[in-house]
């Protein structure tokens, strides 16, 4: 999505508040002031910047991680943190679940 895209969507739909999640490409932020862009992070910010934060902290051994919702800015992962929740990695589950998702990727 270029930024004209961005600022046609936006402002054509008379949208104030955006959700993101999961979404691995850069959103351009709109330059309105109404505009207010909100992230759904699976990993804790600002330690778990990056695609597959998750993988990469059971990858480095940690035994936890957890979400963080946060503002859009013009840098990933880089907004004020609204809210941050930690919680315990079970690595067997969320390696299987890896596995699992590579597997349907790669046939899909």
């Amino acid at each position: 999505m270029t930024l004209d895209e961005a600022q046609t969507l936006f402002s054509s739909n008379d949208c104030d508040l955006f959700f993101s999640a999961e979404y691995d490409s850069k959103i351009p932020i709109p330059d309105t002031k109404n505009f207010r862009g909100i992230n759904i992070h699976n990993s804790l910010l600002p330690e778990g910047k990056g695609y597959s934060p998750i993988e990469m902290r059971i990858y480095k051994g940690y035994d936890y991680g957890g979400v963080t919702i946060h503002q859009l800015t013009d840098n990933f992962d880089e907004g004020a943190i609204v809210m941050q929740k930690k919680s315990r990695l079970h690595r067997v589950k969320m390696t299987v679940m890896f596995t699992i998702n590579v597997i349907a990727q790669r046939w899909s």
